[in-house]
């Protein structure tokens, strides 16, 4: 159930036309209908709140563009990532009921992940329902490209869904311990770990984590 169908051609990834189809269609069973209540409360906590206005976000498969807004109305500046120029427009229309359109805070791209080149790096890369989506021989490049994209002293914010045990996807399977294994992987060092989440959508409930990862600075890294 609400598991997308793949293209075998693509090797079990979709490509941009096949994600380009699934929003065409409003076949997007993973959309909730406003921001994800497990980052709604996460940002009120003192590790977010207190960020400075400048403090820039990457929301890569960012969708219908809830979370940008979360984000964007936290105080941040978000970018919102996705390949389907139709989950693009719709984020854009999302952005402008919120009242953000023209404040320098929220912008969608379209374009692949892995081939993004920001001009400057950003301080947090938010993952939710991204990872997911991917087929498991992306997995640890995701994780190096996470780790390229963000500063010294940056956060990933991973909430980690669907976590169970089962076949095929996406959403494919995920744990805690995969996401440890492919950050620590890649460098990142454990910020913190909220688990379980108590407040997730109710078909989500007891499927979902949050957890933090900080790229370390040089002069961590000096004594490690």
């Amino acid at each position: 159930k609400n598991k997308i169908q793949m293209d075998a051609s693509s090797g079990g990834q979709p490509a941009t036309t096949q994600w380009e189809q699934l929003w065409q269609s409003q076949t997007t069973p993973w959309t909730l209908p406003g921001p994800t209540p497990p980052l709604v409360s996460t940002l009120a906590l003192p590790v977010f709140a207190s960020l400075p206005s400048t403090t820039r976000v990457l929301i890569p498969g960012c969708g219908a563009g809830h979370d940008v807004v979360a984000w964007a109305s936290s105080g941040k500046i978000v970018t919102g990532l996705d390949l389907s120029d139709t989950a693009a427009v719709t984020a854009r229309e999302t952005i402008a009921k919120a009242g953000l359109s023209g404040s320098g805070r929220a912008e969608v791209l379209v374009g692949d992940f892995f081939e993004h080149t920001p001009d400057g790096l950003y301080d947090i890369l938010y993952d939710y329902t991204f990872l997911c989506a991917l087929p498991p021989q992306l997995r640890e490049k995701w994780a190096a490209k996470c780790f390229a994209l963000l500063r010294e002293g940056g956060i990933l914010f991973t909430l980690i869904f669907p976590i169970g045990e089962f076949e095929g996807g996406p959403p494919f399977a995920v744990s805690v311990e995969l996401v440890e294994r492919l950050t620590k992987q890649a460098g990142f060092e454990q910020h913190t770990l909220i688990y379980p989440v108590t407040d997730s959508a109710e078909r989500r409930l007891g499927k979902e984590a949050v957890a933090l990862w900080t790229k370390p600075t040089t002069t961590t890294k000096a004594h490690v």
